[in-house]
């Protein structure tokens, strides 16, 4: 009963936090922005084909007009490829995932309303109903913006089956995870996307944390986790690549196009595992330790 009314209280809060508001509407402002970039493609390549192809006497096209290499499936924010919006959206999901709500256990620590709940609800009741609320938040700032992406463009773009003869256009490698799925149920394939880098965000917003917990610098532990990331996933790059050209960087998971190298379930399983297992340990740590940890 005291956990739902703390899980209750925190949830409440995220929906009344001021950085998790404004990171939904940076967020959607950019998905709005490159679905009316991904329209100006499509209109153009309607606008060529019937200007440049002829038709014949029934009104049908007399040679390919390569119509579906825009497509609904390839034009919103998670799967539009060489879209700088789309890099910005992935590349960044750390960092907004973080200011969403991961912030807020220091801010709580310092202003002593810390010990005002645990002393109400319990410590594990409270660490866990945190972890699970700065989850929540990491998600739904990436899933909400992802939403309007895929409504927009929907609007706005026909959802054209992708060809396997225009994979080029659609630059889904031969190794993605998703290839096959991709091209024969294209909707999951790009839901199954969406869950992947909805997982993630709320998984690594827990990942700051879980570093609140031993840093008291608000900084530090919102942003050298990301630094920390991204110099793993270019040491790995380097160390790897021309050994097994096995694809190690997280991000390029998260994207449905633009990499050559073999993708393997079990690395995308391996470190989605480890982002679930760390910081929940440490939760559960604080929250049986606190005065220790």
């Amino acid at each position: 009963m005291r956990f739902c009314r703390c899980l209750r209280g925190e949830l409440y809060r995220v929906f009344h936090t001021p950085t998790f508001l404004l990171v939904l509407l940076l967020l959607s402002a950019l998905a709005l922005v490159d679905g009316i970039l991904a329209y100006r493609e499509y209109r153009q390549n309607l606008e060529n084909a019937l200007t440049n192809i002829p038709m014949g006497e029934n009104g049908a096209f007399q040679e390919l007009p390569f119509l579906q290499t825009t497509t609904l499936y390839n034009s919103w924010i998670g799967g539009h490829p060489n879209s700088v919006a789309g890099l910005i959206f992935i590349y960044a999901c750390p960092v907004y995932a973080s200011l969403a709500y991961s912030w807020t256990y220091l801010s709580e620590e310092q202003n002593g309303y810390v010990r005002i709940l645990v002393a109400k609800v319990g410590k594990r009741p409270y660490y866990f109903c945190k972890h699970f609320a700065v989850f929540f938040a990491g998600a739904l700032s990436a899933l909400l913006p992802m939403l309007v992406s895929l409504l927009l463009v929907a609007c706005l773009i026909p959802a054209y089956r992708p060809s396997v003869e225009m994979a080029l256009y659609y630059q889904v490698g031969s190794a993605s995870l998703l290839r096959d799925l991709y091209f024969s149920h294209p909707l999951a394939a790009t839901l199954c996307n969406v869950g992947e880098i909805t997982l993630f965000a709320g998984l690594w917003a827990t990942v700051p944390l879980a570093v609140s917990y031993f840093v008291k610098n608000r900084f530090i532990a919102l942003f050298a986790p990301y630094l920390v990331l991204l110099f793993l996933v270019a040491s790995a790059g380097r160390a790897l690549v021309y050994r097994s050209f096995l694809e190690t960087s997280i991000f390029n998971y998260l994207q449905l196009t633009g990499t050559s190298l073999t993708q393997s379930p079990w690395m995308l399983l391996g470190q989605m595992g480890a982002l679930l297992i760390l910081p929940l340990a440490a939760t559960w740590g604080k929250g049986s330790l606190a005065d220790v940890l």
